[in-house]
């Protein structure tokens, strides 16, 4: 680009405490001694292309109980506490925050948690919101299916190089 600044605007929607640092060119500067810092974010920037690739997959679902699920498990597998009753999300999760998150009207979100609920495959605990499926194989239940989160990265781990090898 010949020097040439790219500038862009962004937002975000704030729902937990966090710390943010700016990453410019003043911190470039003082990160070139240190090539193993660098190599970890862009490590970090290609995960996240990733998790945005299964982002877009979900999104693109015909179903919002489906593109529901898909996202709850995708969270699970990034954030969620095993219990004995299933995945427990440690997230606050707004029915309008989740109509977001799967490009829905926050009335659909409702019912298809209600529908979802109803047919056994999340419940809600202590204000949480608990998957049902994997626990059951520790319980010697039959087996659920995979989540669609982990079908989601076998998937992209087939499709895209690994770092490193």
């Amino acid at each position: 680009m010949g020097g040439a600044e790219l500038v862009f605007q962004t937002s975000w929607r704030v729902i937990e405490p966090l710390r943010v640092a700016v990453l410019d060119q003043r911190f470039l500067m003082r990160l070139a001694p240190y090539p193993e810092i660098a190599g970890e974010l862009i490590g970090r920037a290609v995960d996240r292309a990733r998790h945005v690739l299964v982002h877009m997959a979900i999104a693109h679902h015909p179903r919002v109980d489906a593109r529901l699920l898909h996202l709850l498990w995708q969270l699970a597998d990034r954030w969620g506490r095993v219990t004995p009753h299933g995945v427990s999300l440690p997230l606050r999760l707004t029915h309008e925050l989740l109509a977001d998150l799967v490009a829905a009207q926050r009335p659909s979100v409702t019912l298809s948690l209600q529908q979802l609920e109803r047919q056994g495959q999340i419940t809600r605990e202590g204000g949480r919101l608990l998957l049902i499926g994997e626990a059951r194989v520790r319980s010697g239940g039959h087996r659920p299916p995979p989540s669609p989160a982990s079908s989601n990265t076998r998937l992209l781990k087939r499709l895209t190089p690994q770092r490193g090898g």
